[in-house]
């Protein structure tokens, strides 16, 4: 069977090749045009997703932060590196895998270093909760964004569509109601560790507020 190598030294066969271009072009990711941009107009820029997809793929499972992807591939940190980064996370999803949001690393010697992880469907492990806690956190300020701008615009007599904006703040109403236990997950998913300098100060701030009732 044929191989080819890509710009990184990583020897692909041409079936493993031919599988990451056709989830560039087949699954609905180049039409994905605020992640990929120009992209679709541009085979060079296709060329450089399909680098950086192969050596993500490749280091599965790693910390890797920017400058370990642009030393990877040779693409020096840039707005196309981080373009390319982006639609690569939608590949992935549309792959059934995850490319992590970027986050500190849990590495102590690169613990200020903004990291990502490619992880293969089916394989998370602890830290992939992390990921997950992220996610939903911003997921959760958006809705609580959404809620109340819609319930403004839907409570304003010179607004339009005051019934549809209505009914769009009910909705993530529902959702927010549904999903408001999110912080109390336990322990095991939210480690102290992992939380940043600035929770850590607010739940000080709210233990301390609290004395004074409990007295």
């Amino acid at each position: 069977m044929r191989l080819l190598t890509c710009r990184t030294g990583h020897v692909l066969s041409l079936p493993c090749r031919l599988q990451i271009l056709q989830d560039l072009i087949g699954r609905g990711a180049l039409r994905q045009r605020r992640a990929a941009g120009d992209l679709a107009d541009d085979p060079g820029r296709r060329a450089e997703v399909a680098e950086v997809m192969i050596w993500l793929r490749s280091n599965h499972g790693r910390e890797v932060s920017y400058a370990d992807i642009a030393a990877g591939v040779g693409i020096k940190v840039s707005h196309r590196l981080r373009q390319a980064v982006r639609v690569a996370r939608v590949i992935a999803t549309n792959r059934g895998d995850r490319l992590e949001r970027f986050m500190p690393s849990t590495d102590p010697a690169r613990r200020r270093v903004w990291v990502t992880r490619y992880m293969r469907c089916g394989l998370g492990d602890e830290f992939s909760a992390r990921d997950a806690m992220s996610a939903a956190r911003t997921a959760m300020t958006a809705m609580k964004d959404m809620h109340r701008a819609t319930a403004f615009t839907a409570g304003s007599p010179g607004s339009i569509a005051r019934q549809e904006f209505e009914t769009m703040a009910k909705a993530a109403a529902e959702c927010l109601t549904k999903i408001s236990g999110i912080d109390t997950v336990g322990p095991q998913v939210v480690r102290r560790e992992n939380t940043s300098l600035l929770t850590g100060m607010i739940a000080d701030l709210e233990a301390r507020l609290a004395e004074p009732a409990a007295g």
